[in-house]
């Protein structure tokens, strides 16, 4: 008794099961090596878009302090001043130099209103945070606004 194997009548099907097994599992390997670079961008740009919300929080507060403490104790007419010598600055740009802003500026700009009675001026200060470089930057804008009043 003899066992004839006859590989003519064979018909693989190992083949095509691995092909296939190894397209998906490229496919998976594409799609998994995307997506990994697409959190790696998006966490970069939050981080710098955080930077850029401190960088124009920095600035505002930067600006009122110009406005209101520039010449010690604030009057009308000393805010009024510091107001228009924020806008008259040649560059009312400033550059950070500290850890965590290093790559940061911060654009201010102010604006004065008065009431009817001309008594209180109102100042209204508008601070543009941007940071980053190149392909991934961010900015973020904040506006803050106080007043003072004449006192009687």
């Amino acid at each position: 008794m003899y066992l004839k194997v006859s590989f003519a009548k064979q018909s693989g099907f190992l083949m095509p099961v691995a092909a296939f097994i190894l397209v998906v599992m490229g496919l998976f390997a594409v799609t998994v090596t995307r997506n990994s670079a697409q959190t790696n961008t998006a966490t970069i740009q939050e981080g710098i878009s955080i930077q850029a919300f401190f960088a124009a929080e920095s600035g505002a507060q930067r600006g009122m302090s110009t406005v209101f403490y520039q010449a010690g104790s604030p009057t009308r007419a000393t805010a009024d001043a510091g107001c228009t010598a924020l806008n008259a600055s040649p560059e009312p740009e400033i550059t950070f130099n500290v850890d965590g802003l290093s790559n940061c500026t911060a654009t201010l700009a102010c604006t004065r209103t008065i009431d009817a009675a001309d008594t209180t001026s109102f100042y209204r200060i508008n601070s543009v945070g941007v940071c980053g470089g190149g392909d991934v930057t961010s900015s973020r804008s904040i506006e803050v606004a106080s007043f003072i009043a004449d006192s009687e």
